[in-house]
């Protein structure tokens, strides 16, 4: 069986940082727009980005202030 291996020199990603900079970015898409294609409600999505924006602004240096803390999985649109 293989060993997953995890980098531990650096903070974890938060997902809002993954949501933004490799979708939202790149496809040029509203946060609306993107709720809807990926099926959840734009108030999920919303909160995650925030979470992820009020950690980025909160730190010194940027991802650090992610720590993993606030990670919340997205959930899927009633």
């Amino acid at each position: 069986m293989r060993r997953l291996l995890v980098p531990t020199h650096r903070p974890p990603v938060h997902p809002g940082e993954i949501l933004v900079e490799e979708y939202l970015k790149p496809l040029n898409v509203s946060q609306t727009d993107f709720a809807k294609r990926i099926g959840v409600t734009f108030h999920c999505l919303n909160e995650n980005l925030a979470r992820y924006s009020e950690s980025w602004a909160g730190s010194a240096g940027g991802a650090e202030g992610a720590g993993g803390s606030h990670q919340t999985a997205v959930e899927p649109a009633a």
